[in-house]
């Protein structure tokens, strides 16, 4: 599976600096170490993308400079409390907001647990508000209040992250195994 060729060549090169910080929090929480870096690939590239400055920082922002390091912290939001210019934000303790987040997602749409799109639409709301995936989840697909992509077109973030996720599984199945969740998550 090929990634959108408006992304970086190399994923695994821009995720390596920072891969055992990620790996650490991730299972210090109990999360998958590849949909953690699926989700800071599809914010920034993991600090390459156009607009995130400085370039290759995990202090750097994009988003027109509310959104801090690689899963793009917005500083507008219910989750904005990690200083913008903090020295100790960490790819660890970044990884370990991020996992907050998806933990809160999945609590919230504990209601779908059992629907088939529920791990899409987990990773859709850390994009969107919950009312968005909520009425996505009952139409059928969770992306629907999502951020657009420039390849796939209209919201796509849940999808695009799981097939990141499933890619970096795929093509390093020595660093991105399978998760294993406990059965409370």
């Amino acid at each position: 599976m090929a990634l959108a060729p408006s992304d970086p060549r190399d994923d695994l090169a821009r995720l390596e600096p920072y891969l055992g910080e990620i790996a650490e929090a991730c299972l210090l929480e109990g999360e998958d170490v590849a949909l953690l870096c699926a989700i800071g690939l599809r914010e920034t590239w993991f600090t390459w993308a156009p607009g995130y400055s400085p370039r290759g920082s995990i202090l750097g922002r994009g988003d027109g400079g509310h959104g801090f390091g690689p899963y793009q912290i917005d500083n507008r939001g219910r989750y904005g409390h990690l200083p913008r210019e903090c020295p100790e934000a960490t790819a660890f303790l970044q990884t370990r907001w991020v996992c907050q987040v998806l933990r809160d997602a999945r609590a919230e749409l504990q209601p779908y647990r059992d629907h088939p799109q529920f791990e899409r639409a987990v990773c859709a709301r850390y994009n969107a508000s919950f009312e968005r995936v909520r009425i996505g989840l009952e139409a059928g697909d969770p992306d629907i209040g999502t951020t657009p992509s420039v390849r796939h077109g209209p919201g796509d973030y849940g999808k695009d992250v799981l097939r990141r996720r499933d890619w970096l599984r795929e093509n390093y199945p020595d660093r991105f195994p399978p998760a294993r969740r406990s059965a409370g998550t």
